[in-house]
């Protein structure tokens, strides 16, 4: 047998023995009470997302459910929401530059590829100038203060961009969405789903798994959590 076949034969095994001890895989915060299985997608019924099970991309963690159901949109990110967004965001009372993960290399300011200076939950100083009155390190009160104030303006373009009715996952989920990538590409997802396309929103949503050219596994995992919250 040639060693290519052999190959085949060895990745068939592990792909199949991964599958049938269905090991047991547990989602995060706000989710770690939904628990589910590691199996093959083409294997999985329910709702599938990726990062939390060992071997091939192509064996994620199966669950039968993802979120309660939620009633309609109150016009404001949930309590689920807020939580979810805060399980992506690590929180960080120190300035720090988003690229480098590393402290400014001057006071307050990030040079040429260190990226965006950031504090607390994900908090952009844009400009720099605009966090000149943030005392450092920064308290957990002043942080949750920032990012719903950041939200807010997630908040408005979900409100301005969507014209369908919404659920509050729904809601939840393009909110999160808009804080990571930006209300521009939520206008995009916006124009699917305003023509009643929700196969295609989600799938557009799922596209946004890239930071300067380059598949995160990361954002493939949250934009895969968006998108089950979505359509739970």
């Amino acid at each position: 047998m040639h060693l290519f076949d052999q190959a085949i034969l060895l990745s068939e095994y592990v792909i199949s023995f991964l599958s049938s001890s269905a090991a047991v895989c547990t989602l995060p915060v706000p989710f770690s009470d939904v628990k589910g299985t590691c199996i093959l997608l083409k294997d999985c019924p329910g709702f599938k997302t990726p990062g939390f099970c060992a071997g091939p991309s192509d064996i994620q963690c199966c669950t039968d459910s993802f979120a309660p159901k939620s009633g309609p949109s109150t016009g404001d990110i949930g309590d689920l929401g807020l939580r979810l967004v805060k399980s992506f965001e690590a929180w960080k009372p120190e300035f720090y530059c988003d690229i480098s993960g590393r402290p400014p290399s001057s006071p307050r300011h990030c040079g040429p590829g260190e990226g965006i200076l950031t504090i607390g939950w994900g908090h952009a100083c844009i400009p720099e100038s605009s966090c000149d009155s943030i005392s450092s390190p920064l308290s957990k009160t002043d942080g949750d203060a920032l990012l719903r104030d950041d939200l807010q303006v997630k908040v408005n373009c979900v409100l301005v961009g969507i014209t369908v009715e919404l659920t509050q996952n729904q809601f939840d989920a393009l909110v999160s969405f808009a804080y990571n990538t930006g209300c521009g590409s939520l206008a995009i997802v916006a124009q699917i789903l305003n023509k009643g396309d929700v196969a295609g929103a989600t799938s557009k949503m799922k596209e946004y798994t890239k930071s300067g050219g380059t598949v995160l596994p990361g954002l493939v995992k949250r934009r895969a959590i968006e998108v089950n919250l979505f359509t739970s």
